[in-house]
């Protein structure tokens, strides 16, 4: 029953527990918050070498005196494709599962790291609400 589980509490990229899941909430799909922060990375990293002068929470430029806001940057699901036009959010249900999964099978949630220090590892890619 334990191996079951933790394939169900998996990420699909990377197939490891999703000791910090996230959910998008546009398609529903949820992955560990590493691969979504690469799989977003990599999006936006192909954007500024359309739009160099992109920056997330300054998006509209002057361009011949009028202002025109760049656009954002082509983010979606790695499972499904689907457009992502908002934060993803963290699944707490299902981090308390991989927890209870984990316990059982006698492992430990591995330490927190942060990011830069930012306590929104989001703020990055998408604009600030």
């Amino acid at each position: 029953m334990t191996s079951d589980m933790t394939d169900l509490v998996s990420c699909e990229v990377c197939d490891t527990k999703m000791w910090t899941p996230f959910i998008l909430p546009d398609c529903g799909h949820t992955f560990c918050q590493q691969d979504l922060e690469d799989w977003f990375a990599a999006a936006l990293k192909q954007h500024r070498t359309a739009y160099p002068h992109y920056n997330v929470n300054a998006p509209a430029v002057n361009v011949y005196g009028l202002m025109q806001a760049l656009p954002l940057p082509p983010y979606s699901c790695p499972k499904c494709r689907e457009k992502v036009r908002s934060k993803p959010i963290q699944n707490f249900a299902l981090k308390g599962l991989v927890r209870a999964i984990a316990e059982i099978a006698g492992e430990n949630s591995p330490k927190k790291t942060t990011v830069g220090g930012s306590t929104n590892v989001w703020s990055r890619f998408f604009p600030a609400q």
